[in-house]
């Protein structure tokens, strides 16, 4: 049988002390060290995604200088080969 005496009194102290003692000097501490981690993720996130937007906008810069190359170059050899007569090759 279950008798109710002071011995519950002391256990349900015990218990409240155990909660704020393990709330003090782990659960706060480890909150707090997911917390930092996930602000750092979310950061390294931000970060990444700013870095693919930069080299996009450079990829799609270099492409263009490259294309506008491509087009000087054909056009400079169209008005070379119209100028000048063809030499045989010997």
């Amino acid at each position: 049988m279950v008798s109710i005496d002071y011995s519950l009194g002391i256990q349900i102290i015990n218990f409240v002390l155990l909660i704020f003692i393990l709330n003090r000097l782990l659960y706060k501490p480890l909150l707090g060290m997911i917390d930092r981690r996930k602000r750092h993720l979310e950061e390294s996130e931000a970060e990444i995604k700013r870095l693919r937007e930069t080299v996009d906008r450079k990829m799609a810069a270099y492409e263009e200088k490259l294309r506008q190359a491509k087009v000087d170059a054909v056009e400079q050899k169209t008005r070379l080969s119209a100028r000048e007569p063809r030499r045989p090759r010997r």
